[in-house]
């Protein structure tokens, strides 16, 4: 396929128009692009390799219908997002669903070592609700200001872990590259991950690729409301609680119809 030549004017189609307007479509250098990420270029504008944003789309489109599926489900995702222009996108995002998020670090063992990571999330609980305890005020002054420090560093390292309270039902990621080790800890333990990668990663890496620009905030803010979109549907789409019961009931009673049939009494 010719790749010196890229149109410049968005397309007609509303969907494809709002990705090159976020600027979904910028991709690297084709001297970093990686093997399998050839399918989803497009061209070359400027020296740089433009995404297929059709293709892009059909991968948007998976990843959005399994955030839906998990929406009905309730599940719990990890929000990973470390790199400048996605933490605060990462933050605002799981902290609106009320899900776990890394938007600093990772901390390597977080899914391959969850136990130890539950404990230290646990003992910072612990922490916390002594230093709220009235008693705490008849410390040393140089214990209670070696607590403090210490809560504060925990908080810091594992306090938006806290929701965490399982291994979760999957991670959405920006750039798998930065987050390797959060990828590579996700396959060992078997979660399922949606990535927003650039032409630099592997799709296969992942369980839900969408190609993109992974650098711009507009790009990533973009996707990621996308997903969280979609989650919110899903999500509005569930039978509540009693209505699942309720049905549960019903069907319990449509099956085992003598159980449910009241035998009057032997009046002899």
């Amino acid at each position: 396929m010719e790749e010196t030549n890229i149109i410049t004017q968005p397309p007609i189609k509303p969907e494809i128009e709002a990705l090159f307007n976020a600027g979904v479509h910028f991709a690297y250098k084709k001297t970093r692009r990686h093997p399998k990420m050839r399918e989803y270029i497009a061209g070359v504008r400027s020296n740089v390799e433009v995404f297929h944003l059709e293709r892009v789309y059909e991968r948007l489109v998976d990843a959005m219908a399994f955030m839906e599926k998990l929406g009905t489900e309730s599940a719990v995702i990890l929000w990973i997002g470390t790199k400048p222009a996605a933490c605060s996108i990462i933050t605002d995002t799981a902290t609106a669903l009320q899900h776990p998020y890394v938007a600093k670090r990772w901390i390597g063992g977080t899914l391959t070592n969850f136990k130890i990571i539950r404990g230290r999330v646990e003992y910072l609980k612990t922490l916390e609700e002594a230093i709220q305890n009235p008693d705490f005020l008849k410390y040393p002054k140089h214990e209670r200001m070696k607590t403090k420090k210490e809560v504060e560093k925990l908080q810091e390292e594992f306090g938006n872990l806290r929701l965490l309270k399982s291994i979760p039902n999957a991670m959405v990621i920006v750039d798998a590259n930065e987050e390797l080790t959060a990828v590579t800890e996700g396959r060992k333990v078997g979660v399922k991950t949606i990535a927003i990668m650039n032409s630099d990663c592997d799709p296969d890496a992942v369980t839900c690729p969408i190609p993109g620009n992974d650098n711009a905030v507009q790009s990533i803010k973009y996707l990621i409301g996308k997903l969280k979109e979609a989650y919110l549907k899903g999500k509005a789409s569930a039978p509540k609680k009693d209505e699942v019961r309720e049905k549960e009931v019903k069907d319990e009673a449509l099956q085992n119809p003598v159980k449910n049939h009241q035998v009057p009494a032997n009046s002899s």
